[in-house]
């Protein structure tokens, strides 16, 4: 099955910006989707919720900013930025976590777009990756 190509550019499809520190979750959609995640003007990793047909953007979101290093935002933004914000080494896995929230919460605010299915998310994750997007190519997980 060859899926269509989406027009990510269109601008009213992608929500308004929201913190991190301040969302509201009954505000994101439980539905299937993309997310575009920021520093202020950088665009550093994109994501896609429902893959599972059971995934949706606020559990998804909701588990990113609960800190689970497990999930992958968390490991990139441990990787390549946050470990290096401190002299100090994180002297575990639950203090490295507590770094990347109070990063998150600082720092970093995501956009999102629904989407009518996890198949779709797929694609546009997928294009967004290659630079497709209205602000190119994340900087922690393209092309991956």
């Amino acid at each position: 099955m060859v899926l269509a190509s989406y027009d990510v550019h269109v601008s009213n499809s992608w929500s308004a910006p929201v913190a991190f520190h301040a969302v509201e979750w009954d505000q994101v959609p439980d539905l299937p989707g993309v997310y575009a995640v920021f520093d202020s003007d950088r665009f550093l990793y994109v994501g896609m919720a429902g893959r599972n047909g059971r995934g949706s953007l606020r559990r998804r979101l909701k588990d990113h900013r609960n800190g689970n290093m497990v999930n992958m935002l968390k490991q990139y933004l441990w990787f390549a930025i946050v470990q290096h914000q401190s002299p100090t080494k994180a002297g575990s896995p639950a203090e490295a976590a507590a770094r990347c929230r109070a990063y998150m919460d600082r720092c970093l605010s995501f956009r999102y777009r629904s989407c009518e299915d996890g198949a779709v998310a797929r694609a546009l994750e997928a294009q967004i990756k290659q630079g497709d997007s209205p602000w190119g190519a994340p900087e922690l997980n393209t092309g991956l």
